[in-house]
């Protein structure tokens, strides 16, 4: 694993962007999260990923 310091830590925090999900700032090692935050994170990208789907359904799309 990699060390704590470059490890990205906490939930996620997507957003629906028009028909897609966006999560900012992705760690391009490892993300480290309690059973609890990886909880939130799932919610919060089921969320958005309903936000982007009915986007979709109104035709925005993006670019």
């Amino acid at each position: 694993m990699t060390s704590r310091s470059s490890t990205r830590q906490g939930p996620l925090k997507p957003r629906s962007s028009k028909d897609a999900v966006v999560v900012e700032d992705p760690s391009r090692d490892s993300i480290r999260m309690t059973a609890d935050e990886a909880d939130l994170s799932a919610f919060r990208m089921l969320d958005a990923a309903a936000e982007a789907r009915a986007s979709h359904d109104r035709g925005e799309r993006d670019e």
